[in-house]
């Protein structure tokens, strides 16, 4: 319900609500529902993305994983940046991706994809 009502808010092109509907939707939502905080997070990374500056993304990024599993939010963020214009911040993001989880083949896997 949250992320249609941001989604709402976008559509009418009113980015300072949408914002206030994610804050507020991370304020309300229960601890134990970890999949909805998770969402959330997704949706305001693209939110951030689309038209917040570098500096916003990354700090939400920060905070989100504080909350939240990192390495889903890891992956949502290359997702993001795959999808985006600008290769030499999706590859640098990589880098710190397969440094950080190089046990991981999945990461590996869309390193190898992106070359």
């Amino acid at each position: 319900i949250w992320i249609k009502y941001v989604a709402l808010h976008l559509q009418m092109a009113d980015i300072d609500k949408a914002r206030a509907v994610c804050a507020r939707a991370l304020k309300s939502i229960n601890f134990r529902e970890e999949g909805e905080r998770f969402n959330v997070y997704v949706a305001r990374l693209n939110l951030e993305s689309m038209y917040g500056t570098r500096e916003d993304l990354m700090s939400q990024f920060e905070e989100a994983c504080k909350l939240c599993d990192p390495k889903k939010l890891h992956t949502q963020l290359l997702g993001i940046f795959e999808k985006g214009d600008d290769a030499q911040v999706t590859e640098q993001f990589f880098k710190t991706c397969v440094r950080k989880y190089r046990q991981s083949c999945k990461m590996w896997l869309r390193y190898a994809a992106l070359k």
